[in-house]
């Protein structure tokens, strides 16, 4: 991810869900390397995977909010933003 080879970045995340399928951080990564790519269906995806595993994950939240964005999906994207802020009032990427 900081040398930005998003492509390769979602094949190493997917090497660890197959090895860990548990870890909602693997998801959230990779739907954060999606979203880089501008693939906004997998980041809504993985980060539905995410927040299944752990409802309280707000990187997760806010990766598909971001997508939920880009989809021009205005009200979920609302949604996540406003649960992240319920959650940390003073997040500043939220708001």
């Amino acid at each position: 991810m900081k040398s930005k080879e998003y492509r390769e970045a979602v094949d190493c995340y997917s090497k660890s869900i197959e090895l860990n399928p548990n870890d909602a951080a693997n998801y959230a990564n990779r739907a954060m390397a999606y979203l880089q790519l501008k693939e906004y269906a997998r980041v809504v995806d993985d980060a539905n995977i995410a927040i299944k595993m752990d409802s309280n994950y707000l990187k997760a939240y806010h990766r598909r909010g971001k997508a939920f964005l880009a989809l021009n999906k205005i009200e979920l994207a609302i949604k996540d933003f406003q649960y992240i802020l319920e959650k940390e009032p003073n997040n500043k990427d939220a708001m």
